[in-house]
């Protein structure tokens, strides 16, 4: 109630939700949350990498779910990219899922 509905910290506390979920296996509860988030964090174009959590959290549980995986593969490239732009203080985003991307195969 202090922030407010749309506030970007609402859009992070639901993509960490999200990741929460996907770690546990829940993954309809993860896609579930990341797409809260995305909902949110769209409207802020000053957060980019808040937007790229969420398009990882949204991505990877999609692909595990195997629901649309085309859909994850573009999502994940798309938060690749933005890590990728925000150099080396991204770096502690990108190798992580790099990493991610190769152990599952997600292909462009």
């Amino acid at each position: 109630r202090y922030s407010g509905p749309d506030h970007i910290d609402v859009g992070g506390w639901y993509t960490s939700l999200g990741e929460a979920y996907l770690r546990l296996g829940d993954t309809a509860r993860a896609i579930e949350q990341a797409q809260r988030a995305i909902a949110i964090i769209q409207h802020h174009p000053e957060a980019p990498r808040e937007l790229a959590y969420a398009w990882v959290v949204l991505g990877g549980a999609l692909w595990v779910a195997a629901k649309d995986r085309p859909r994850a593969s573009t999502l994940l490239h798309k938060a690749r990219a933005v890590y990728v732009a925000g150099g080396a203080t991204q770096a502690t985003r990108l190798r992580p899922l790099d990493a991610w991307v190769h152990a599952h195969g997600v292909r462009s």
